[in-house]
């Protein structure tokens, strides 16, 4: 009979633990639920952010508002957000999470940010670049090495462009197939540089096997052909295929 009362007693969903106590009394027993009330999470509050928005760092926490409250999760939660920052060039960054009861089983979760400040880019590597050298690479980056104490901050969105820049230079080179499938950070002991690496997968060299035109009724085949600069046999320069197209279409407009 005790054990079905626990039972009701949990499906209430109000207690995360519950224990029945029987001591002898007055020559019989005195049955004693001892409980422990489920905490729900009434209010998350972010405080100290200003560098990224608090949308991204709510985006990582795995607490949410109306949630039960697991004082246990602070670890985890705590590795997400300095692992978000580390991600964007702030190794120094740290968290405090504090829990404040604000009513019957009831707290406001407060979580402290001390972001420090964006680590400084030592040096810029490749791996596994053999068709491209590291000078062509860098090249065509916007992401530069601090020189001194100038520049070289971490820019998650100029770094992202970077990566499309380095795999089109590849599409330029006949190696339609280039990706990154990873790149790396590393941060000084101080937490004040990092070291950015790269890793490519190359792929194969394409080679254009045939050249043809198709829907042109104002100029002949020879009269396009002869605008553009991509011919068989030659290696596929996916950029220069982009401006042949943009010069054909050009050379409709003005007619």
């Amino acid at each position: 009979a005790i054990a079905r009362d626990i039972r009701r007693l949990y499906d209430l969903g109000f207690f995360t633990q519950i224990k029945a106590d029987a001591p002898p009394a007055s020559g019989g027993v005195a049955v004693a639920c001892i409980v422990e009330e489920k905490r729900i999470i009434s209010e998350i509050r972010l405080v100290g952010n200003s560098k990224l928005k608090e949308r991204r760092l709510r985006g990582v926490l795995t607490m949410r508002e109306g949630d039960s409250f697991i004082a246990e999760a602070f670890d985890e939660e705590r590795d997400a957000l300095i692992t978000l920052y580390e991600t964007r060039g702030y190794a120094n960054a740290t968290v405090d999470i504090t829990a404040e009861k604000v009513g019957p089983s009831r707290v406001v979760v407060t979580y402290t940010i001390f972001e420090g400040s964006r680590a400084r880019i030592r040096s810029i590597d490749f791996v596994g670049n053999d068709a491209l050298s590291n000078k062509q690479l860098k090249s065509v980056m916007k992401t530069r090495r601090a020189f001194w104490f100038f520049g070289g901050k971490y820019e998650e969105t100029k770094f992202e462009t970077d990566l499309d820049a380095i795999v089109n230079e590849y599409g330029n080179h006949g190696h339609l197939e280039a990706a990154i499938p990873k790149t790396d950070m590393t941060f000084s002991p101080s937490g004040k540089g990092m070291n950015l690496s790269i890793h490519l997968s190359e792929g194969p060299v394409y080679h254009v096997n045939t050249l043809e035109v198709a829907g042109n009724k104002v100029y002949d085949t020879d009269e396009v052909v002869a605008e553009v600069e991509t011919l068989p046999g030659g290696v596929h320069n996916k950029g220069q295929v982009a401006e042949d197209a943009a010069l054909v279409q050009k050379q409709y407009q003005d007619s």
